[in-house]
């Protein structure tokens, strides 16, 4: 099995973690955060698709690349591609914080259909995280969570979007 984690630590010790796992023809993931016992507990799980769709609810990405930054931290980049359009993906954790920075965009061969992350959410309504955007929409579902693109009108889009946990100290 192909996997590869990222971790971001805040001051106290808070920790967020995203999990990539090679699931059938792609990655999927899962953000986690350690409780109290250190124990990891998953909070949000990527919703995938199949082979057959060409706009799955999160992009198909098929190669994952760890890179160490500039200032010593680590980032994970992806591609991948369903039908004739093309993802790719950076994820990086904050410095200091405990918190993880997505930055996803697709470039479109075609019409366009459903462009986002959906997840399922496995934290409830008192959920430990906080999803913010400048340039996507997050809607928080009964047991799932969609991130989409503010706008969507170009062959090429982007969205960026930054989850973090939300601790006593926040």
């Amino acid at each position: 099995m192909r996997s590869e984690a990222l971790e971001a630590v805040g001051l106290g010790g808070a920790l967020l973690r995203v999990e990539f796992v090679w699931r059938g023809d792609r990655y999927g993931h899962v953000i986690a955060a350690a409780d109290a016992a250190g124990q990891l507990q998953p909070l949000l799980e990527s919703l995938e698709g199949t082979p057959t769709d060409d706009f799955p609810p999160s992009p198909p990405l098929q190669n994952l690349h760890r890179e160490t930054l500039p200032d010593g931290r680590a980032a994970l980049l992806l591609v991948g591609a369903a039908g004739r359009s093309h993802w790719s993906a950076s994820i990086e954790a904050a410095s200091g914080a405990p918190q993880l920075i997505f930055d996803i965009a697709c470039r479109r061969g075609g019409e366009g259909g459903w462009l986002g992350c959906r997840y399922l959410a496995m934290g409830g309504a008192k959920s430990p995280l906080s999803l913010e955007s400048d340039d996507a929409v997050v809607t928080w579902r009964e047991g799932e969570v969609d991130i989409r693109p503010a706008t969507n009108r170009s062959a090429t889009t982007r969205w960026r979007f930054t989850v973090s946990l939300v601790t006593p100290d926040s």
